[in-house]
């Protein structure tokens, strides 16, 4: 009688007792998860998950408990005097910009020249240039025959004919007028591969049978 007893008790304490003290307990370390909207008096709070720790908040001075890290109690800082950030050591290169100073852009193509070069700025021209410039830098492309009121520039213009090479990267780079910039389209080197195709456009309109080489002279009627 007496072992009846006890593995009753055993058995409502395992299966009874115990899962009821495990859901309750569970029930108590949740309800301190959350801050109550109803009450003045928090909960209690078993794990903060760091709703409350010393850190920096972008645009805002740092905590009082921080003050001693900056003596300007500033969270965000400046650049380190002198320094450049990784990746933006060209941003102010010729190379990169077009330009030799504020005032002056690039006289020459920094990019060798070679037939890869010219194929690059060749293809990029007929995917980017041509909808307004046409094939051959009129400005007479699919954007002026649809839209006639819209002018693009006319490439083969002396007075664009005489752009420096810096001048004519620096337009592809950063636009002008109602023209886009392209410099998230185009790297530097493929703006620069433009510059030389558009180049090439403009000698071919100027050009004169006295350009072609002797071999192939015979071939032109």
């Amino acid at each position: 009688m007496k072992n009846l007893l006890q593995d009753r008790l055993l058995w409502f304490g395992g299966y009874v007792l115990s899962p009821t003290a495990a859901i309750l307990t569970g029930l108590l370390m949740l309800s301190g998860c959350s801050i109550s909207e109803t009450t003045r008096r928090p909960p209690i709070e078993v794990w903060d998950d760091m709703d409350r720790q010393e850190k920096f908040k972008a645009q805002s001075p740092v905590g009082k408990d921080l003050y001693g890290v900056f003596e300007d109690k500033r969270s965000n800082r400046r650049p380190v005097e002198g320094t450049i950030a990784r990746g933006h050591l060209a941003l102010n290169e010729p190379s990169v910009t077009g330009l030799v100073n504020a005032n002056t852009y690039l006289g020459q193509n920094p990019v060798p020249l070679d037939e890869a070069v010219l194929k690059l700025g060749h293809d990029k021209y007929q995917v980017y240039c041509t909808p307004c410039h046409d094939g051959m830098g009129s400005g007479k492309g699919i954007v002026n025959i649809r839209e006639p009121n819209y002018k693009p520039a006319n490439l083969m213009d002396d007075r664009i004919k005489a752009f420096s090479d810096g001048q004519i990267y620096y337009t592809i780079t950063n636009g002008k007028g109602n023209m886009q910039p392209y410099h998230l389209q185009l790297s530097p080197r493929e703006r620069w591969a433009v510059a030389y195709y558009v180049r090439a456009l403009q000698r071919a309109h100027s050009g004169t049978l006295a350009d072609v080489p002797e071999d192939k002279k015979g071939s032109i009627q």
